[in-house]
């Protein structure tokens, strides 16, 4: 049995799976202190002179 047919034959299991990793996901993402976080630098708006 392929990896597909599974999936489809067990729905409901993986819904569970898909909801577990996103719950977990989303608590890990919260939880991480601000060290480990990726930083990322906010775009300045360029000011272009008039002339």
């Amino acid at each position: 049995m392929s990896m597909i047919e599974r999936i489809v034959r067990w729905r409901h299991g993986t819904f569970v799976a898909f909801a577990l990793i996103a719950l977990f996901g989303t608590l890990a993402l919260f939880n991480l202190p601000l060290e480990l976080q990726p930083g990322a630098i906010a775009p300045k708006s360029a000011s272009i002179p008039s002339t």
